[in-house]
């Protein structure tokens, strides 16, 4: 299969920025460049790479190496804002970070899933992702219908606003070597099928083609008359139109070297 895993361990959740420099100029925030982000939790963190770049080609195998930046933006402590007994809040809380790493910044967190839901709950329910309290400020309630009406999401509940003071980023960067996949041990091809539509060896199954986009396959008479051809095969051919007899085929995996790896072998078709 093509692509990887980057591996990091972190000391404390946050977010991270992974960028590989596909042009090998020394920046990482070309066109081509390929860039990930996502959170971080504490502790061992994976993050798969699937082999394209970022223009969703496929990273060509190289005698040199690429060079990968890891940042990790750690959060370094919390900061609640509980409200108790507030039965609607329908303004949201709008806070504002105005000093430290990436300020100013306005991301709220909540969760508010063990609350039992009565009126009008937070939408999200749970948001430990982040969101702007400018645009979201961690809602609830409905519009009360007089003064004392206290029969809503917050009536004798506490419900907890908080978030982060941010950890100046950390950045690591490492070198890879992009090497073309062996197949082998991955790839199994039949040399018999048995189209009789009981559900059983119906189709030409290549065990592990899915690991391999955008391989072609070509099956061929024993007159060597092409009969079937697919740019990028998926296990789903099933002879049909064909008689019963030995026919040849000709597999080109994509395994994104400069030239596919080919198989090819006989194949017998039997109906019965």
């Amino acid at each position: 299969m093509a692509g990887g895993r980057i591996n990091f361990t972190a000391t404390a959740n946050g977010t991270y920025k992974i960028s590989i420099d596909v042009n090998q100029n020394g920046k990482f925030d070309d066109g081509s460049d390929r860039l990930f982000t996502g959170s971080v939790t504490a502790g061992n963190n994976q993050v798969s790479w699937d082999g394209l770049d970022g223009r969703g080609e496929l990273l060509p195998a190289s005698a040199g190496n690429y060079s990968i930046n890891v940042t990790a933006t750690l959060f370094a402590a919390e900061v609640h804002f509980p409200f108790f007994d507030v039965e609607r809040n329908t303004n949201g809380v709008k806070l504002a970070r105005i000093n430290g790493s990436g300020s100013p910044d306005n991301t709220i967190y909540w969760d508010d899933s063990p609350i039992t839901v009565v009126g009008v709950p937070s939408n999200p329910v749970v948001n430990l992702s982040g969101l702007s309290s400018l645009t979201n400020g961690h809602k609830w309630g409905g519009t009360a219908a007089n003064s004392n009406d206290d029969n809503d999401f917050g009536n004798n509940k506490s419900i907890d606003t908080w978030a982060y003071v941010i950890n100046s980023g950390l950045a690591a960067t490492i070198n890879i070597r992009v090497q073309t996949p062996d197949p082998s041990g991955l790839i199994k091809v039949p040399n018999i099928i048995t189209p009789n539509g009981d559900g059983k060896n119906d189709v030409f199954e290549v065990k592990g083609i899915s690991s391999f986009p955008g391989s072609r396959l070509l099956i061929f008479n024993r007159w060597g008359n092409e009969v079937y051809k697919s740019e990028d095969y998926s296990n789903n051919w099933d002879a049909s139109g064909l008689a019963e007899g030995t026919y040849y085929y000709l597999l080109e995996l994509k395994t994104g070297a400069a030239k596919p790896t080919a198989y090819k072998g006989w194949l017998y078709i039997n109906r019965k």
